[in-house]
């Protein structure tokens, strides 16, 4: 494969909610919440944008993460509007987040 197919991107990782000590014991995750590669270049914008649509939901956020730059496949990197549509799309794995996010924060306050 072609060098011309490949581009400079960071991994953006959304961390919106603690996950389960049992699923975390398993393996998973200590934060549920999104994972995106995106263009070096559209990097803040699309941190940005995922932080202001999400808050627009009010879906919490703990934290967002940027990755070290690395070379990425050009085709399968996310454009900011395809991650708008992902945040969109997913309306069962949103009201999953959210749930939990309510239940996490009864147990916190207790």
């Amino acid at each position: 494969m072609s060098r011309h197919n490949f581009i400079y991107c960071f991994s953006i990782g959304v961390d919106c909610i603690p996950n389960s000590e049992e699923d975390i014991k398993k393996g998973g995750p200590k934060y549920l919440g999104y994972d995106f590669v995106v263009p070096y270049r559209d990097a803040k914008k699309a941190s940005l944008l995922i932080e202001k649509k999400l808050k627009t939901l009010s879906v919490p956020i703990h934290g967002i993460t940027l990755s070290d730059r690395f070379l990425f496949k050009k085709n399968d990197a996310c454009s900011i509007d395809k991650i708008i549509q992902v945040i969109d799309d997913d309306p069962d794995y949103l009201n999953m987040l959210l749930k939990r996010s309510n239940s996490y924060t009864k147990t916190k306050t207790r």
